[in-house]
């Protein structure tokens, strides 16, 4: 990410979360290393900042509001434990039927679909 929208993104962090100084740094330094349309998945932030789930989802949020993220929805096989590859905008943009190709389990929208963010070119 440029300078211009870490800066922001410090700001944002500062008015609307509850994270400390350190955590903030750590997090920018993580969110440096993405570019415009990189996808930022929630877990990785749970890892590497030792934060919940929900604090994670809440920063990301935050972040999104100002303009920086969009939310998108990718879909997760839980039977195979991966990822399809199939990233949609909306949950009503995945197909009513969908299959993992790995094991052919058959998907769904709300059950097989994990909240994913988008990196967005902020000038």
């Amino acid at each position: 990410m440029l300078q211009s929208t870490l800066s922001s993104i410090r700001e944002i962090l500062k008015a609307k979360a509850k994270l400390s100084n350190e955590k903030t740094e750590e997090l920018l330094s993580i969110l440096s290393m993405y570019n415009e349309k990189d996808i930022i998945y929630p877990g990785v932030l749970i890892r590497k900042l030792n934060i919940s789930m929900k604090e994670t989802y809440s920063l990301l949020e935050k972040i999104k509001e100002d303009g920086h993220l969009s939310l998108n929805y990718e879909m997760y096989c839980f039977s195979c434990n991966q990822f399809t590859g199939d990233i949609f905008q909306t949950i009503g943009q995945i197909p009513e039927e969908i299959f993992c190709e790995s094991c052919g389990e058959e998907l769904t929208p709300i059950d097989n679909s994990i909240a994913i963010y988008k990196v967005k070119y902020v000038k």
